[in-house]
Order: structure tokens, then sequence, then C-alpha cells
């Protein structure tokens, strides 16, 4: 009854906003029918959705971090900008180590990313095992990072999360980029990248390199990342594109310490018990070399027609020794991803505007994984073995309508899924065909306000490590995990631009959610949970307190960012080994989660940006027994933009990273045997970095 109260207010509340500028008119845009006032609108562009449109058009749940986003944030990692997007939670167990989660599922993801799709420019990095080596990009290599929130399979393929594009080429300028950085617990990284037009192509170079010590024993790691691309524009609006890049990670992890461990000292890995060796004695860590290439082809022609094709692939090899084994993998992917669409490009002002596409996407993914007894870090005798091969493959269509201020988009696609066991098992899995609709509305009240709704459905089959996970065994029983999604929406942008926002409120039930769970050994294994209902709230806005102001003496502009979560995720249907778990909280999801920056501007190119993250307790297994505490993270960043000189830095940095010296868990083993949820992250740290750009 409270939950329902507190939806009804707040949808009176946003409504009751909306009658209020339901009758301010603006005029439009000469390129769309998007306001001119709304100014920050009209530079957001969604391209995740086959073809660019405006965010304010978009009828569904989207958000963008563009580069300037990710520069303002550290430069070692991703996850604090990430952690900005309401609704989306990023983790890190170890340096190195991270897990993505969009709208909960932490609980099904110990490591690595599950049930979300990951795209890196238009390549699938997310192979069909289901598996995300997302960790292998460095952030400095990215120009933007755009997040389709809720379950989006109508077009990207199983999901049951959402849908990530990470973008590392976005302009076409010819430039020269070195970067370097350092700080504490043994930071140090570099970056370069150099770009040039040629005629007509586009090529780059990207290099980077990352090591550190860690905050923790055992969490020495380094990366390194060298890309090389092109883009031959053969002729106006057709173009082929060729990516290839090589990545080089590796991490120590030193594992989950109990609440009287983390007490005592935070910084230990885990510890040899009487019966158990340490991760320090067995020399645990993780090694991931991935090679990757991909041609991308994109073709206008006959006015209303365009064709996109693209076809990649990637060899992996992957070493992890562990407490109880070391395992070896050998994974092959590829893929494939091709549409045709359709628009009738009529000009902004037509009454009507109509567009399809028809499209399919599929991979196959050939995996020979061996684990071997672990002897202080080198492989002993074989344990198992077995040689996997997964695919997927689905065909999709869409088509959007558009009435003056109505617009409906309505997609579907059949997914096709399955893995066979080409060893001695000899086991072989077809999931049954899944349909996955999506349908959605948005409505525009008055020029700088807009109205969604969405209905669809998400499905997501288990990974290829849910499958055969660390414990060995085969989890044939294992099923897909499915579920209906409903949402709602609104998006504002008032005072030509200056103020916008974006409030969302979904209902999801989830079926045979897919949790993990851990032996006495400390293996990691998966269940089926049942239903789990996720009801949630999400609203991001940004306002532009004081313009820019050049004759402005001190403060030159000043903006402020919010953005707040609250994930009201209960396990609706749960029973496992004797325990009713029905009606608690999902393990690894935070109530609250409040998230407020300010970015402020002085003269002489001098900026400064602070951000305080606060995130509600944590449930840490599926008894709510235990939880770990709330906290508050406090960043800032300090620099200057300086005159661009010959062989003189164009700008430095200084960043401060958890300024309240909090002491809190970043990435906790939930379910954990023995009560080892804890990972500590760094307490106050910093790093100081300058940039030269030719």
């Amino acid at each position: 009854m409270i939950i329902r109260n507190k939806f009804k207010l707040l949808f009176l509340f946003t409504f009751a906003c909306l009658t209020t500028t339901a009758q301010e008119k603006l005029p439009l845009s000469p390129t769309d029918s998007i306001p001119v006032s709304s100014a920050t609108s009209q530079e957001v562009v969604i391209t995740g959705y086959l073809k660019p449109q405006f965010k304010l058009q978009t009828p569904t749940s989207v958000s963008i971090l563009s580069k300037k986003d990710l520069e303002l944030q550290s430069s070692q990692s991703m996850l604090p900008a990430v952690n900005t997007v309401p609704g989306v939670r990023m983790e890190e167990r170890s340096p190195g180590s991270y897990r993505l989660s969009i709208r909960g599922s932490l609980i099904r993801s110990p490591y690595g990313v599950r049930n979300v799709k990951v795209y890196y420019n238009d390549f699938s990095l997310t192979d069909a095992g289901g598996n995300t080596y997302l960790n292998v990009l460095n952030v400095n290599d990215l120009s933007g990072i755009e997040v389709l929130k809720g379950p989006d399979g109508s077009l990207f393929g199983a999901n049951s999360g959402g849908v990530v594009f990470l973008r590392s080429n976005v302009d076409t300028l010819s430039t020269l980029n070195i970067q370097g950085y350092g700080g504490s617990y043994g930071l140090f990284g570099e970056s370069f990248h150099l770009s040039r037009n040629t005629g007509n192509h586009f090529w780059s170079i990207r290099q980077s390199f990352q090591r550190a010590d860690g905050y923790r024993e055992n969490t020495r790691n380094h990366r390194l990342f060298i890309q090389l691309s092109d883009k031959w524009q053969y002729k106006p609006g057709n173009s082929l594109e060729f990516y290839a890049f090589y990545s080089d990670l590796d991490y120590f992890t030193p594992g989950g310490l109990t609440h009287e461990q983390y007490v005592e000292n935070p910084r230990q890995a885990r510890p040899a018990t009487a019966t158990m060796p340490g991760s320090v004695e067995q020399k645990t860590r993780i090694s991931t070399k991935m090679y990757f290439g991909g041609i991308h082809h994109k073709m206008n022609f006959m006015n209303h027609f365009s064709h996109q094709f693209s076809i990649w692939g990637n060899h992996v090899d992957f070493i992890y020794p562990f407490i109880t084994n070391y395992e070896i993998r050998n994974e092959d992917n590829w893929g494939l991803r091709t549409f045709l669409s359709w628009d009738t490009n009529k000009p902004y002002y037509a009454t009507w505007n109509a567009s399809a596409d028809i499209g399919l996407e599929g991979q196959r993914l050939v995996t020979d994984a061996y684990n071997y007894d672990n002897h202080a870090g080198e492989k002993g005798d074989i344990q198992a073995y077995n040689n996997i091969l997964n695919y997927q493959f689905f065909p999709f269509l869409r088509g959007k309508f558009r009435w003056e201020k109505i617009l409906v988009e309505a997609a579907v696609s059949v997914n096709m899924n399955g893995y066979h066991f080409r060893d001695i098992t000899l086991l072989k899995k077809d999931f049954p065909r899944e349909w996955m609709p999506h349908i959605a509305l948005n409505y525009r009240i008055s020029d700088p306000v807009a109205l969604r709704l969405t209905f669809s459905k998400g499905y997501s089959i288990p990974t290829t490590a849910e499958v055969r996970p660390s414990d060995n065994k085969i989890h044939y029983n294992l099923n897909a995990e499915k579920g209906w999604n409903i949402e709602t929406g609104v998006r504002f942008a008032f005072l030509n631009g200056r103020l916008s926002g974006d409030l969302s409120v979904f209902h999801y039930l989830l079926q045979d959610g897919i949790i993990s769970q851990m032996d006495s050994l400390g293996n990691t294994y998966f269940i089926n949970s049942g239903k789990i209902r996720q009801i949630g709230v999400e609203y991001s806005s940004s306002f532009l307190l004081i313009p820019y102001s050049p004759s402005h003496p001190f403060l030159k502009k000043l903006s402020w960012n919010c953005s707040y979560t609250y994930a009201h995720y209960n396990y609706d249907q749960y029973k496992s080994n004797g325990n009713d778990y029905s009606n608690n909280r999902v393990a690894g999801i935070p109530r609250n989660v409040l998230i407020n920056s300010l970015e402020l501007n002085f003269p002489f190119q001098i900026y400064c940006f602070i951000q305080h993250n606060y995130t509600s307790r944590i449930p840490l297994n599926d008894a709510n027994s235990e939880f770990a505490d709330s906290y508050h993270l406090l960043s800032a960043k300090l620099g200057a933009h300086l005159d661009t000189k010959p062989y003189l830095p164009s700008s430095v940095h200084f960043f401060a990273d958890n300024i309240l010296n909090q002491k809190y868990s970043l990435g906790n083993d939930l379910n954990a045997f023995g009560k080892r949820y804890y990972n500590a992250a760094p307490t106050f740290n910093f790093q100081i970095g300058v940039k030269w750009e030719i």
C-alpha cells in the first residue's frame, strides 16, 4: 500500500507539472520537430537505434555519457562516470574486475557482465555465449557511452537488462592526443591517439597502457590496448569502416573477506584456513588477451533506402588460477549483423513521417575450457575439459510512424539460442524460440515536454560461464530468465535548454531469474529463483545555473547535474534448499542512490568538478541477514585548459577520490560461503594528469 501511494503521488506531481507548461509554444527547428529552445536536447543525438534520432523524440529510456562526461571523472576507470546514469550500477571487486548491471541483476553477476548486451562501435562485444569482456577496454580510448535501459531484445537479441553502446570514434578531425597520469597505489597510465584525414579516408591509431599495484594485497594489474581503424568514404552517404584491436589485461584477485577480517585489515587478501589455501598462496589472478577485428559497410540508395552490414570476429586467451583450480579457456567468436532501412524522408513540417527496418544478427562461439589443479599458481593434473559450441541468431523487424505530435514505434525479434558440448558429455540444448516484442509511444505535449510509454519483453539465456561455472559441473537444467516490463516517463527542457530532465517509472516482473550461489570451496554456481518483482524510479536532470559569461570577473559558468535511482526489487516467489526467501530484497541492489555534481568554470580556463554519491545499504545474501553499510563518496577534479603552444601541455588536472575517506566495499561477493562478502575499495586516493593536443 505504501508503494502504491508513493507512485500515485509521483504521477500526480508529474502531471501537475506538465499541465502548467502544456500551453507554452516554441518555434521549431528547421531540421526536425524539436524545439530550437531546447538546445541541449538538440545536441543530444541517440545513435543506438539503427539511425540517429534526437533524444526528446525517443520513446524509450536512454542515457548518454559524452566525451566530456568521461573526462570529468577518473582517468583510471569508466566506473565513476557509468554510475552517474540512474538505474545503472558498475562495480569493481578488484582493479580490472568489472561487473555491470542495468536495473538490477548483480545477483547474477559475481564477476563480468550478464544479461546486458554490449556493442563496441558497430560490433557486438557480447559473444554468443552471453559473456562480455568489458574490462579489455580503457576509458581513455572511449569517445562516448550510450545506455538503453530496460529489456530491448526486439532489435538487439537476448537481454533482460538493457543495451550499452561504446564508441571510440565520433569525430572526423585530424588530431594528435597524448595523455599521461599517475597517482596513489602505484598508478601509472598513458594514452596516445593519432587520427588523420587523407583523401576519402579517415584513419586513426589508439594506444593506451595502465598499471597499478592496487589498494589491497594481491591486486597488481596492467592493461595494454592497441587499436587501428579506417573509414573510407568512397561515395557521399556510403562508407566502409575497418577496426582491429589487441588487448592484454592481467590482474590479481584478492578474494572476499568476512566482516571481522574486513574490519581488522581491509587491505588484506583472502587468508588461508585450516583446510584451504589463501589468494596469495595460490597466486590467484586473471589474464585476458583479446584479438578483435571487424568491418562495417553503410550504403544509401534510391533516396529512401539504406543498408548496413557488419561482420566481426575475436579470439580470447583466458587464464584464471583460482583457489581450487587453474582454468584455461580458448574462445573463438564470429558474428554478423545486417539490416535494410526505409524512410519517407519527409521534411520537418510534414504532418506525418514513417520508417521501417528489417534485419538479422547471428553469432557462433567455440570454447575449449580446461581445468587443472592449482599448485601455487602453476597448473597441475587436469580436472575437467569441455569443448562447447554456442550459437545465437535472431531476425528483427521495426516500424515507426509519426503523426503530428504522436510517435508510435513497434518492433519484434525471434531469438534462437543454444549450446552443444562436443566432448564426451555430448550434451546439447536448443532453447525454445522466443519472440521479443517492443511497443513504444511518444507524445509531445508541448515542444519542450514529451511523454512516453513502453511495453517490452526481456529474455536472457544462461551464459557459458553459468552452464559450466567454476565448480566444473554442467548445469544442464538451468533455464532462461524472461519477463515483461512496462514503463512510463517524461522528458522536458525549459529556459532555452538550461534546465532539462528525464523521469522514468517502471514495473518489471522477471521469471526464473538466475541467481548466483557459492559452495564450501568458494566455487560459484547458479540456480533459477522463481519470480523477481522490480519496481523502480529513475530521474536525471541538468541545470545550467549560470550560463557562460566571458565578461564575469570570477565565475564564468556554473552547472548542476543530479541523478536518483529508487529500486524496490524483491523476490516474489523464491525457495531454495528448504528456505523460503519470498518477499525478501534482491541481494546486491541498494534501495536508493543519489548523485549530485557541480561544474564550475573560472578565468584562465580553470575548472572544478565536484561530485557526491550517496548509496544506501545493500543486502548481501538472499536471506537478508547481512547488509553492507550505506556510504557517501565525495570526489573532485581541478584542472586547467592551457593555451595551445608547440610541445607544451594543453591541459593539466588533479583528481581526488573518496575525499571523506569512507570505508566501503565496492563489489560484494553475494551469497558467499563463510560470509566472505567484502571486497574493500580504496580509501582516499588521487591522480595527477597532463595532456597534449596537437
